[in-house]
């Protein structure tokens, strides 16, 4: 994964991540997370061992679950237990929400002036939703990774709020489209290279980090790269850039956007609980 990361990019992730963070001990995933992401890639592991296993750490399994349950909403009954959501979900869906919810359970939750958590988290859901929806229009195959890529991308804003280098969260009053050029031209690095050097350390799948990575690029994803206009009150360049994009009508954009609205809800709400 460091290979990856150094062949990307240039630099050795260990040396910038501690440079970046300077006295700041990059957050570690629970020992179970680390058990259950290892089993969802091992075949030979039954996905009733994963559930059980999930069960051993409650706050892990309460996110995963409430999660599960957003995501299977046409379910007549609620998922209660990790082992039935493990069978009934399987292991790219489970591998996706475990990560989710490691991911924001590790990261802190500074709030500043310019950075409140649950507006942070409230418009990465509405961002990995609509990046969902219109993955799932295009390519199905890889609507879960566009989803958690999406999710993911900004992850390392936290980290640097939190550790303020040289007044980073002063840059979060300018808009969100430029900020990574505006980190570039102070530190000479960008938060989706710091969220992709976490990802490293935290041995997330490659795909994923190169996702991470990539998502301002011009070849990043279109679902991906289309659902970051969403973010914006002004529909018009979401609208523009899927039709240009995805060859999308403007109605048919707008109604994935709504209905991604309404599973952003709750998919921060269950972010932030």
């Amino acid at each position: 994964m460091f290979q990856t990361l150094r062949r990307m990019l240039g630099i050795d992730p260990h040396a910038a991540l501690k440079q970046t963070l300077g006295e700041r001990e990059l957050p570690c995933f629970s020992h179970t997370t680390q058990v259950v992401l290892r089993q969802l890639r091992d075949p030979e592991t039954s996905m009733a061992s994963i559930g059980d296993r999930l069960a051993t750490d409650p706050g892990l399994s309460v996110t995963v679950l409430r999660l599960a349950n957003r995501a299977s909403n046409g379910l007549r009954r609620a998922i209660v237990d990790p082992a039935h959501a493990a069978r009934l979900l399987g292991r790219a869906e489970i591998e996706s929400l475990v990560i989710s919810a490691a991911v924001q359970q590790a990261l802190p939750a500074p709030t500043t002036r310019h950075f409140r958590p649950e507006r942070f988290w409230q418009q990465a859901a509405l961002r990995a939703s609509v990046a969902k929806g219109l993955a799932e229009v295009i390519d199905r195959a890889r609507a879960r990774t566009a989803f958690t890529a999406a999710l993911l991308q900004d992850m390392a804003i936290p980290l640097l709020v939190d550790a303020e280098p040289d007044g980073y969260h002063d840059l979060l009053d300018g808009s969100h489209s430029d900020l990574h050029q505006q980190e570039r031209d102070r530190y000479g690095w960008d938060h989706t290279m710091v969220a992709g050097w976490v990802s490293a350390a935290w041995k997330l799948p490659e795909e994923l980090t190169e996702l991470i990575v990539d998502h301002h690029a011009d070849h990043a994803p279109a679902a991906i790269g289309v659902a970051e206009h969403a973010l914006s009150d002004d529909p018009e360049p979401y609208v523009e850039s899927a039709r240009t994009r995805l060859g999308l009508s403007p109605e048919r954009s707008m109604a994935l956007l709504e209905r991604a609205r309404v599973d952003a809800q709750e998919l921060g709400a269950a972010l932030t609980r």
